[in-house]
């Protein structure tokens, strides 16, 4: 829900800016800056499909890279999944890179993804910890 959370846990993102007022909702554009493949990339992304805690899917423009993206998040019992998916239709430079992009960005995905997983399960046990000094003993999220 807060787009600045995403400094947490990807290392390529380095400016995210909110282009419309208010709460995230269908329709918000956001400015992304962001390092990849050596190069600084200004994306403009625009929200299509926004479900709160479970689902954002945007599309727009990486740097002259058309781009849809989606976010989904699948909670079960203990866990939630988080399953990306993204669609590029690469031009100018990227024509030239575009057969090493996917494993370009497997890599750095399971990068993001391993942060996320640190930054959750750091955030986690602090909380933890504060029950423990409350006399609070139960567990509230278990992470996979």
């Amino acid at each position: 829900n807060d787009a600045a959370n995403i400094f947490k846990w990807s290392q390529q993102i380095e400016e995210i800016r909110q282009l419309t007022p208010g709460a995230i909702k269908l329709g918000s554009k956001f400015e992304i800056v962001s390092r990849f493949a050596g190069r600084s990339i200004t994306s403009v992304l625009t929200v299509t499909e926004y479900i709160p805690n479970e689902l954002v899917s945007s599309e727009g423009d990486a740097g002259g890279m058309k781009l849809k993206s989606s976010t989904a998040y699948i909670r079960d019992d203990a866990n939630t999944i988080m399953k990306m998916t993204s669609e590029m239709e690469p031009s100018g430079w990227w024509k030239l890179i575009a057969p090493f992009l996917p494993g370009m960005i497997r890599r750095q995905s399971a990068i993001d993804h391993k942060n996320l997983r640190a930054a959750l399960e750091n955030t986690i046990q602090r909380e933890q910890k504060d029950m423990k000094i409350l006399g609070i003993s139960k567990t509230i999220v278990s992470v996979q």
